[in-house]
């Protein structure tokens, strides 16, 4: 019986942990994280400890004690924001786990031994059930939620989360079974022991193939961005050609200049002039601080260019700090959607601004239109034949994408104009 007291709170413990983890890694800033592996295997050691005394008095606030003082470790001692995380870790924990143990408890809701002890342990590995369901739970939805925002469709979160449930309700089965047989209650540590090994492996590699797919997805990105600054280097070069010859054969166009005016061609005169000039603003670069935004806003500004669309510019910020992943899924989606919808009116207009306000980098994009628009569901159409100005797909990616990075997004429209601000955290840390 102690054996079995032993492993299941073992077992306990350690999943505590794992959720505290899970919790402390997605939600909290550590200080010193390369010391966390060294505190992990300490707190992990001390559980072990625990586990191996029975009936050790207050253990639920020696719990407490010691996640406070694994937060205050990590975080080098900012006790105030560690004891209020504390308190959030441990009420989210409770209260997770509360409803993972209901519902273990409705599952099994006719399991009754034949031995008063029997019965307490067989409730006592369904309280354990009900731990590890709490671990499925939270782990499931920081990975798919990871998943989310790199805006695939797959199977895998309903792949592993078919595993991870169907491992629970073996469990919940086992015990049901495994209770009305006294002779047989020694083979529960081993079951858990098994099943929750092939947990934590199905549940491992659900996070390794999501890390798999974050680098395929970084790579993506880093050569989309390879690409659309040397097309910028290559504007650059090709505006520097263009000024040369320009400039060459500046003395000229001084020459034809003066006789249209000495012959009074005013006409002639005028449409020469707009001749260099239109030359001239074709040349002009949009310039910022950071060479991805410029390479997107001149490759969107050449397209604009084709398409005889205005494109105006606003930009004003110090640095970037939002990854290059979220800045190409927000400028790239909400250009396109603009410039399209902008290029089916006579005179197209599509206007940007980039501006730093406080901690924030605000988004603003305006482009007129032709035709009503639609909203149903967030998602927006147009009456016209052709819609792909407004794909319900590109709003969707910057709403997701604006959502990650904990950001707010606002859109409204009338018969003429089409209007998206965005709001997302800028600034270091």
């Amino acid at each position: 019986m102690y054996f079995q007291s032993f492993l299941l709170d073992l077992l306990g413990n350690c999943f505590g942990f794992f959720i505290m983890e899970l919790f402390t890694s997605t939600f909290f800033r550590y200080k010193h994280p390369w010391q966390k592996t060294y505190y992990r295997y300490l707190y992990l050691g001390i559980e072990f400890i625990i586990a191996a005394i029975p009936q050790i008095p207050y253990i639920t606030y020696i719990s407490i004690v010691l996640c406070f003082l694994y937060l205050c470790l990590i975080s080098s001692f900012q006790i105030k924001d560690s004891f209020l995380f504390c308190i959030k870790c441990e009420l989210f924990i409770n209260a997770v786990q509360f409803l993972s143990g209901l519902i273990c408890a409705l599952i099994n809701s006719n399991m009754y031994g034949t031995e008063q002890d029997l019965e307490n342990i067989f409730y006592d590995y369904q309280w354990l059930a009900g731990i590890m369901l709490t671990y499925i739970l939270l782990y499931l939805y920081i990975n798919t939620k990871r998943l989310k925002a790199l805006h695939m469709r797959t199977i895998y979160p309903v792949t592993f989360s078919v595993l991870s449930t169907a491992i629970i309700f073996l469990l919940l089965f086992f015990n049901n079974i495994l209770s009305k047989y006294n002779d047989l209650s020694n083979l529960m540590p081993w079951l858990y022991i098994s099943f929750s090994g092939i947990l934590v492996l199905s549940l491992s590699s659900y996070h390794k193939i999501i890390d798999a797919l974050e680098e395929q997805m970084n790579q993506r990105i880093a050569l989309e961005k390879y690409e659309l600054e040397l097309s910028y280097f290559g504007d650059i070069q090709n505006s520097l050609d263009t000024l040369a010859h320009i400039r060459h054969d500046f003395k000229n166009h001084l020459i034809v200049l003066d006789s249209y005016a000495s012959q009074n061609r005013i006409a002639e005169l005028r449409d020469y002039i707009a001749k260099v000039n239109t030359t001239l603003v074709n040349t002009k670069l949009i310039s910022t601080k950071s060479d991805l935004i410029s390479s997107i806003l001149n490759a969107k500004n050449a397209v604009c260019q084709r398409q005889n669309v205005s494109f105006q510019t606003n930009c004003d910020f110090d640095k970037i700090y939002i990854s290059d992943f979220a800045v190409i899924t927000i400028l790239g989606n909400l250009l396109d959607n603009a410039i399209s919808a902008a290029s089916q009116t006579e005179d197209g207009c599509v206007e940007l601004s980039l501006l730093q306000t406080a901690d924030y980098l605000e988004i603003f994009c305006k482009n007129n239109h032709s035709g009503n628009i639609i909203e149903k569901n967030g998602v927006f159409t147009s009456t016209k034949e052709d819609n792909s100005g407004l794909h319900g797909l590109g709003i969707e990616n910057i709403r997701n994408c604006t959502d990650s990075l904990r950001g707010t997004i606002k859109i409204w429209h009338d018969e003429q104009t089409f209007s998206v601000e965005i709001l997302v955290p800028n600034h270091a840390g």
